[in-house]
């Protein structure tokens, strides 16, 4: 790490407003070229109003801003990028329909002399092209930048964004959530590609709720808290311990809490299932009062394999059966009222309606018991919503504010709370702490554990392999689309998970 002097990034006193809401308070923050400088914190912390102050969506309200030493007021993003800011947000920016070389040069095409700006037709392929290999190779990526932007997977959709910062000449490089949608072998390649970044001098902002990354490839770590900056030093001065202590402004006891009870009767059987997508059929057992991880790299099966067991896809053959009763294939609505309930990956597109509040989210599913008589009852549904949002302890103004508004970790509240208003028999859930901070992941962790205690089955999905580990009683790994290994809880280390979702070994 090269300590300059000056920094390349520096934000001194920055205070940023909102009705009702003091956003950010007070903060300093200094990025050094070759260095990666990690930001955490709860949801809600201030980090994404930081981010947004950086990339020039927001003006402070009082502080400033330098970058290498000359202050900016920026108004506009594009003024930031022109300064040699690039911000790759967790949602991919990415034109699907445009070659892998258009959707790096993005408003920086190279045209054919005597063209025209706005003529398409005068795009000079080759040399985009050229360039746009040039950069690919610069992160160790050699996919044809013909290809379409669509057919990629998270990690080459990561690339194209770091290679269209490179192509503007960013001196400073914010990642936000940079592995939330990534397996362990793409985060390896990422990290190799920031550790290349170090090496040609950008400072680069880490921002990320898995803690192990942060030591992994962080140089220095600031801690955000209540809109506040309340340590920023060296990594290796912390562990994850205190770095969770310095986070939640307390001791949080355990993260994995569990309690191990495995004699319950068969809540969840699959027989022989048979799942578009995955290599063959799928047997297994969730016993009531157990919870089970499913393990596996990114495209291992799992996700589909919830997606047949809850009848979202149909499946070719085989059975599913809830505490010894079969259920009807491919009927998700069979599912659900056998007692089945399944909380998705993708929270914000396939777990809530966005456009809707937290009362109107937490009552979809048992609309139906609200009824008198062919009617909704405004009230009853008032007074379960206010129920359910004090039980699960969603942190929100009232049950009429919009569910977008709310933190991660309080959207997979309302998600996990409104299947569980069912009293369901069998909980799936798919990446149940993705992109939410340590606390939130805590509470869902502690909610998991006291639902096997009261006898329903759990099947997580989980690419964190700390909590695969830490919360199944049995971890069940998947490679090629069917299922490789079981382990129990006692032989499940990290080192035969790994070797099985990899099958080496």
């Amino acid at each position: 790490m090269n300590s300059e002097a000056v920094p390349l990034l520096s934000l001194k006193a920055i205070t940023k407003r909102f009705p009702g809401v003091l956003a950010l308070d007070n903060v300093n923050l200094e990025v050094r070229s070759g260095e990666v400088h990690a930001i955490v914190g709860e949801n809600g912390a201030g980090k994404s109003t930081l981010v947004k102050i950086i990339a020039g969506a927001y003006r402070p309200d009082a502080g400033n801003v330098r970058v290498a030493g000359a202050e900016t007021r920026w108004k506009h993003p594009s003024e930031a990028i022109a300064g040699g800011i690039a911000v790759v947000y967790q949602e991919s920016q990415i034109y699907p329909s445009l070659s892998i070389a258009e959707n790096i040069l993005m408003g920086n095409l190279p045209r054919r002399r005597g063209g025209v700006a706005a003529g398409i037709g005068l795009l000079n392929r080759r040399t985009a092209n050229d360039r746009a290999a040039e950069l690919l190779l610069r992160l160790g990526e050699k996919t044809p930048p013909t290809r379409l932007a669509g057919g990629l997977g998270p990690a080459g959709r990561q690339l194209i964004e770091i290679a269209r910062a490179l192509s503007l000449n960013a001196r400073i490089l914010v990642l936000d959530e940079p592995t939330a949608s990534l397996g362990a072998h793409e985060t390896d390649q990422l990290f190799a590609v920031i550790e290349q970044l170090k090496r040609d001098g950008l400072g680069i902002i880490f921002i990320s709720h898995h803690l192990p990354e942060i030591f992994r490839i962080a140089d220095r770590v600031s801690v955000f808290r209540d809109g506040r900056s309340v340590f920023c030093g060296n990594t290796r001065e912390l562990d994850e311990k205190r770095l969770v202590e310095l986070m939640a402004g307390r001791e949080v006891t355990t993260l994995y809490p569990r309690h191990r009870n495995l004699n319950g009767a068969p809540g969840l059987k699959l027989d022989a299932l048979d799942v578009p997508g995955l290599a063959g059929p799928v047997s297994l057992e969730v016993r009531s009062g157990e919870v089970v991880s499913l393990a596996g790299l990114v495209g291992s099966g799992r996700s589909e394999l919830a997606w047949g067991i809850m009848g979202l896809r149909r499946p070719a053959g085989g059975a599913v059966w809830v505490e010894g009763r079969h259920v009807k294939p491919g009927d998700p609505a069979a599912a659900i009222e056998a007692g089945i309930a399944y909380v998705p990956e993708d929270r914000q597109n396939q777990g809530l309606a966005m456009q809707m509040d937290v009362e109107e989210n937490l009552t979809l599913a048992i609309l139906k018991s609200l009824c008198r008589g062919p009617f909704l009852s405004l009230s009853a549904r008032r007074n379960r919503a206010a129920e359910l949002m004090k039980r699960f302890d969603v942190r929100a103004a009232s049950i009429k504010t919009g569910v977008g508004s709310l933190s991660g970790g309080n959207q997979q509240k309302v998600v996990v709370g409104r299947w569980l208003a069912r009293e369901p028999k069998v909980l799936i859930l798919d990446e149940p702490t993705k992109g939410i901070d340590v606390a939130a992941k805590a509470e869902i962790h502690k909610l998991m554990d006291c639902l096997a205690g009261d006898g329903m089955a759990v099947l997580m999905i989980s690419s964190d392999l700390p909590e695969a580990l830490a919360m199944g009683d049995r971890v069940l790994v998947m490679r090629g689309g069917r299922v490789a290994a079981e382990l129990s809880h006692e032989e499940a280390s990290e080192e035969k998970t790994l070797a099985a979702m990899l099958g080496v070994g």
